[in-house]
């Protein structure tokens, strides 16, 4: 098999990824890195209809994009609408976190979609990295021990599961809200304190001095926040539109942050290992 990978925006795990591809002998081309450092030997190009033209296989950006129009590339010195990228692509496989249903649909005859966000494997090892992540932001944001805390998780799939189990060995009071029924009886048995989703809406939140939130819709409305300790930190860790209303937070003065793409950020080394891993199952099947 021919080692070689185009390379299409992304944040600092991308960049990381062409690095150790281009170690193990892989022929990159990059797109949408120009103002990244490179420590080993990649060609930028400096045309995006010709990158498309000159590859087969385009491994791009986690989340693809975060507007619905551009790519996501904070190393790029110009903005890369996602049409172009779809429209001057010749046919080959296009990997990327979050591509839309409409995209598919419009060059799916030309284009071999696949969604790293699909793949489980490696959902699971961002749930790891986002956890850490979001414990590293809480202990730099609190001024008090996780130690003793009495900590809310708003839902408990893959990251709200791995954000309570490493809290707990904190010693950390945990609560965990979840909708299904399977899930509050996990909940419990795990030996946390399970808070249905209609009791979250009549619950005094002001016991808890940290609050995550892991759901994609918004959970904590102006009435939920009204009930928040001043001196609380609430973290959201979901995707857009988040599950906080942020305008009512900000006006109440509540420490708070969205903490979007923390595998990115917090370990990019590791994520890109992880994202490789990734390449190597599609590209055995």
């Amino acid at each position: 098999m021919e080692k070689k990978i185009a390379i299409l925006g992304g944040d600092l795990r991308i960049a990381l990824l062409a690095e150790l591809l281009a170690n193990e002998n892989w022929q990159v081309q990059t797109y949408g890195l120009e103002q990244y450092e490179a420590k080993e030997p990649m060609e930028k190009v400096a045309e995006l209809a010709e990158f498309c033209q000159r590859t087969n296989l385009i491994f791009s950006a986690m989340p693809f994009s975060k507007d619905g129009r551009k790519v996501g590339a904070p190393f790029a010195e110009k903005e890369i609408l996602i049409e172009d990228v779809f429209a001057n692509m010749k046919m080959g496989t296009f990997i990327a976190g979050g591509i839309k249903p409409e995209w598919k649909e419009k060059y799916t005859s030309k284009i071999q979609f696949v969604d790293l966000l699909e793949d489980e494997t490696l959902t699971i090892q961002n749930a790891v990295t986002t956890a850490e992540g979001a414990i590293q932001k809480i202990m730099e944001k609190t001024t008090t021990t996780l130690y003793g805390s009495k900590i809310l998780i708003l839902g408990f799939g893959r990251i709200g599961k791995l954000l309570a189990n490493r809290l707990e060995k904190f010693g950390g009071e945990i609560w965990c809200e979840a909708r299904k029924p399977e899930d509050l009886a996990w909940i419990e048995a795990y030996g946390y304190h399970p808070v249905p989703l209609e009791q979250l809406k009549t619950m005094d939140l002001s016991p808890f001095s940290i609050i995550a939130n892991t759901i994609p819709y918004i959970v904590l409305t102006q009435k939920e926040i009204q009930t928040l300790n001043p001196d609380c930190y609430v973290i959201d860790l979901a995707s857009s539109p988040g599950g906080v209303d942020q305008p009512e937070i900000a006006k109440r003065g509540i420490a708070f942050d969205w903490a979007l793409a923390l595998p990115g950020k917090v370990a990019p080394l590791t994520s890109a290992k992880f994202l490789k891993q990734a390449l190597e199952r599609f590209l055995m099947q």
